[in-house]
């Protein structure tokens, strides 16, 4: 005989048996018979069998949270004339269960896997919490249960509120199913893993760091050490008025604060990353993960219109009168620049929501006789000069006058309104017109699931574009050729690289296939079937953006926009959405 899924036998009750229980309670329910062994021979048990079921309803009850009671039952039952115990288990409506003594941790959280009785992965346990969930995440369960509230036991103590396990039910940090912690107990907590990095860069660019710092901790303290961070290179510069001196810093105290609640409240805590702070001389960028919520438009943000993904966060710093009321935060930001010329900016950002408040104080460009700035007609003599070409920032800043940096910046917020798109050709990044380009249409699919795919050489429709293209096909893109590549895509001038020249012999071998720009559209678009190379043992293998010698503090906040752009790519193209709804088009 053997055992299934759902049936163990046991000769006897033991810490493997309540494992058993355990694991039926996060599964799927079972049925244990003490006193026959696997072989189906039955034993039987001896002894005071009514002070044995009840020894065992006790012990599982007691060393298991949430409490259990009502999902079991303990019965006595006769076998070959012999008395066996029948432990019958249903699926808990609480899962995860686990012991008491050790809370959410791997050797505390058992499930059944076919006929055995495995220990949960870290990653298992978020699982089922998810699935138990609510599709709000800081409602759910927090896997991590031993928490301290030092920090905002302080803030609560300052505001003059109290902070009782009455009140935490009440503003839900506790369940009140059974009087677990949730996820916003965790992120207000000591122990909260998500952190913010602030980086303070010289000049208009991320090319050179003057400072950067990690801050962790309760989502309080993060939000008092970054603000008090960011006002240390809060610059104030002075004017006189008659004999007064007037003090100007380079950013409203308001625009700081408001900017930087508002990436807390908004951010999307189901994906893992940090709040990032970038500050340039010309302004502050505040960039969370997560995206605008559906329906709202930078109008509507305007005007005051909130839909809150975190409205649990919100109301309890609502309640701390650390923001007025919904929705106040972004025209509140607005207000702070009323008296400036200069005006934050809210560009779209697929799978993140980036608010960017300027310097005050920068030099702004001054206007020509037609009263247009002079950026205006420097994108145009770049629109000019390089119709159907593609070019670099060495390119523009040649023809404009400027410095490398001035003319970087001026190429990115060309391509951030949609004027240039970018592509890269070899390490360089290229622009160029985008109305000179040609659509096509993504649409999401597993051609490439699991498969990585590696680019050599220049192509037509621009390299990160055919990577989008990998992304949504469900392949892992690369910009280099390593053993485990399962496809190269080739392009121009590639036969003569030696990265070519070293991947030709895996192509040779059939164990690397080759493709080209069309053989990749094609396969993408269901056209052209996927031809399949030849299996390689593979370990468990990590991608990561490229590396650039004497560039790691660089590569180390790069690494943060790589799994930022890849989770944008995901929620823009929908590749976890079975249904295929969120299908787009985008410029290649």
């Amino acid at each position: 005989m053997f055992e299934i899924q759902t049936l163990e036998r046991k000769r006897e009750y033991n810490q493997k048996t309540q494992n058993t229980m355990l694991a039926f309670l996060n599964t799927d329910g079972g049925t244990i018979y003490l006193g026959i062994a696997d072989d189906g021979t039955v034993y039987g048990i001896d002894g005071n069998l009514d002070e044995m079921m009840r020894s065992i309803s006790n012990s599982f009850r007691d060393s298991v949270m949430p409490d259990p009671t009502g999902y079991f039952k303990v019965e006595h039952e006769m076998r070959e004339d012999k008395n066996i115990i029948v432990v019958t288990m249903e699926r808990g409506s609480s899962v995860p269960y686990c012991y008491t003594s050790n809370g959410l941790v791997p050797r505390s959280v058992y499930v059944r896997v076919g006929s055995n009785t495995v220990m949960a992965t870290h990653e298992h346990i978020r699982q089922m919490i998810k699935d138990n969930g609510t599709g709000q995440f800081l409602t759910e369960l927090s896997v991590e249960q031993n928490l301290t509230f030092e920090y905002a036991n302080k803030i609560f103590a300052e505001k003059d509120v109290k902070f009782g396990e009455g009140q935490k039910q009440t503003l839900g940090l506790i369940r009140t199913t059974d009087g677990r912690y949730t996820n916003l107990a965790y992120i207000l907590s000591d122990q909260n893993s998500y952190t913010t990095k602030v980086a303070i860069f010289e000049g208009l660019s991320k090319a050179k760091f003057k400072d950067r710092k990690e801050f962790s901790g309760s989502i309080f303290k993060q939000i008092d050490e970054v603000h008090a961070y960011l006002h240390v290179f809060n610059r104030t510069r002075s004017t006189f008025e008659g004999v007064y001196r007037v003090d100007h810093p380079d950013y409203p105290g308001e625009g700081i604060r408001e900017s930087l609640i508002n990436a807390y409240i908004h951010r999307d805590y189901y994906i893992e990353g940090s709040v990032l702070v970038s500050m340039f001389d010309d302004r502050i960028e505040f960039m969370s993960v997560g995206g605008i919520m559906p329906g709202v438009t930078h109008d509507l943000m305007r005007l005051g219109v909130s839909i809150t993904r975190n409205e649990k966060l919100a109301k309890v710093l609502h309640r701390l009168n650390i923001i007025e009321a919904y929705g106040t935060g972004i025209p509140r930001i607005y207000e702070a620049y009323e008296n400036s010329s200069a005006e934050p900016e809210i560009p779209v950002i697929d799978g993140g929501f980036l608010i960017r408040i300027p310097n005050i104080n920068y030099a702004l460009p001054k206007e020509n006789a037609n009263g247009k700035s002079a950026n205006d007609s420097s994108e145009q003599k770049l629109l000019d000069t390089f119709a159907g070409i593609n070019f670099s920032k060495e390119d523009a800043a040649d023809v404009l006058g400027l410095s490398v940096s001035g003319a970087y910046k001026l190429l990115q917020r060309m391509v951030e309104r949609g004027i240039l798109v970018t592509h890269k050709e070899s390490r360089q990044l290229m622009y160029a017109d985008s109305q000179n380009q040609v659509d096509i249409e993504i649409q999401t699919s597993d051609y490439f699931h699991g498969k990585f795919v590696g680019f050599i050489g220049r192509f037509d429709g621009g390299t990160m574009k055919l990577k989008d293209l990998v992304y949504a096909a469900g392949g892992a893109p690369m910009d280099n050729v390593a053993f485990f590549t399962d496809y190269v895509v080739v392009g121009k001038g590639a036969q003569d690289s030696q990265s070519y020249k070293n991947a030709k012999k895996k192509i040779d071998a059939g164990f690397t296939v080759e493709l080209s720009e069309s053989d990749l559209k094609s396969i993408c678009s269901g056209k052209l079937p996927l031809p399949l190379p030849k299996p390689m043992p593979l370990q468990d293998i990590i991608v990561i953006p490229g590396r650039e010698e004497n560039h790691i503090d660089t590569e180390m906040w790069e690494e943060e926009n790589f799994e930022l752009k890849r989770s944008a790519f995901v929620r823009k193209y929908g590749v976890l959405q079975p249904d295929g709804s969120r299908d787009k088009r985008f410029r290649s």
